[in-house]
């Protein structure tokens, strides 16, 4: 497996040093990545029942704990919108509450779901990447959603909901 790595990905037309050291490079971490997957698998097969049963309980906590995150700062943001939009005054808070209150959820859970793989021993760093960035992925999405939501079933008893939309959105931006 490593030789094929190794004998059928060198380049032979390469001319330039850079080249060659990028090549060499990129041929290290794919040798280093199946090193790690082989020990990976090793050591998954050594786990006894009970190793195992404490592993799946730790990644569901942690996928409830992730699930529960998400919910919250959605939640979160719902609320903020609804309160924000109940008051009609023109000071700074009410004006940029929602953009500020947006910007800090999603700067502040994404750092949450991160610590959460810490606590499921994946045994590659490449699950642990999937992992994060399913879940990050999830938590903009859901919250965006549940901004673009609240906004428009909060706004649709005005005139041009869609122009509030808009303007909310470009506060974000």
């Amino acid at each position: 497996l490593f030789s094929r790595i190794l004998l059928a990905s060198w380049d032979h037309g390469l001319t330039s040093q850079a080249a060659v050291n990028n090549l060499h490079s990129g041929l290290t971490n794919q040798i280093k990545d199946k090193i790690s997957e082989a020990l990976a698998e090793h050591k998954k097969k050594r786990l006894t029942r009970e190793q195992k049963i404490r592993l799946y309980l730790r990644r569901a906590l942690a996928w409830l704990l992730a699930i529960a995150i998400i919910a919250g700062t959605s939640a979160g943001i719902t609320l903020l919108v609804i309160e924000s939009l109940g008051s009609k005054g023109a000071s700074f808070l009410e004006t940029y509450g929602v953009p500020l209150g947006f910007t800090v959820i999603n700067a502040v859970a994404p750092f949450l779901i991160e610590q959460l793989v810490k606590i499921e021993n994946y045994v590659t760093g490449d699950v642990e990447i999937y992992v994060t960035i399913v879940r990050t992925f999830t938590l903009r999405i859901v919250n965006i959603y549940a901004l673009l939501v609240t906004l428009v079933f909060k706004i649709k008893d005005e005139g041009c909901g869609g122009t509030f939309v808009g303007q909310e959105f470009y506060k974000l931006v």
